[in-house]
């Protein structure tokens, strides 16, 4: 009896027999994250860096928990139109913007699963998790016409956020791959909410078992 069900849950889980020597899997990588609806209002595309760890327990599926940092630099019009400068003046001033961004760091976990079998040369795959992060906005400092002015950014805050997405690795050789993915970022914030779409190019390394 105990050897049917241990065929049934593996067959649930599309595990194999060398399913238990998976090693886990490490990622480093960058790119772009692009403001998505009513944060795109205000924001422009910024930069975002993170690490990811991967730790198999079946053929297919995974436990990934994923730290990120991402900067989204604000919408020039946007940023000066709150303070009351008009944009079209401040640029024929040659004013100065610095600062203003939103940052965004924290952790997520969640699952991933793999479309097709691991030890192929290309695998894409689907994941997605829940977490929590610290999001706020930095000091902004305006120069214009001869003057400085520094506006104090907000308090961080803390929040639950949610992602989901899907990529692909590229096995090259000894346990070192190349990776690309694209998630959407949300981040549940108050009042407002705030939503992004981190892209992502970096490399990968397996550890593997001797």
């Amino acid at each position: 009896m105990r050897t049917v069900v241990s065929t049934c849950v593996a067959l649930l889980l599309g595990s194999s027999p060398t399913a238990a020597q998976d090693t886990p899997l490490f990622s480093l990588g960058g790119g772009i994250a692009a403001p998505y609806g009513t944060t795109a209002d205000t924001h422009e595309v910024g930069f975002q860096v993170g690490a990811t760890g991967v730790f198999p327990f079946a053929s297919r599926w995974g436990i990934e928990i994923n730290a990120s940092y991402v900067r989204l630099p604000p919408d020039p019009d946007v940023a000066l139109g709150a303070i009351g400068i008009d944009p079209s003046t401040f640029d024929a001033a040659g004013g100065l913007l610095e600062g203003g961004y939103n940052w965004t760091g924290g952790v997520t976990a969640g699952l991933r699963v793999l479309l097709r079998p691991r030890r192929r040369r290309v695998v894409p795959n689907l994941a997605g998790g829940v977490g929590f992060v610290g999001t706020g906005v930095a000091d902004q400092r305006v120069l214009y016409l001869g003057d400085s002015e520094t506006y104090d950014g907000d308090m961080s805050e803390n929040a639950l956020a949610a992602t989901f997405g899907g990529g692909v690795e590229v096995h090259l050789r000894d346990g070192v791959g190349a990776f690309g993915a694209v998630r959407y970022l949300v981040i549940f914030t108050d009042p407002e909410r705030m939503a992004m779409m981190p892209i992502t190019l970096g490399v990968s390394l397996r550890l593997e078992r001797r």
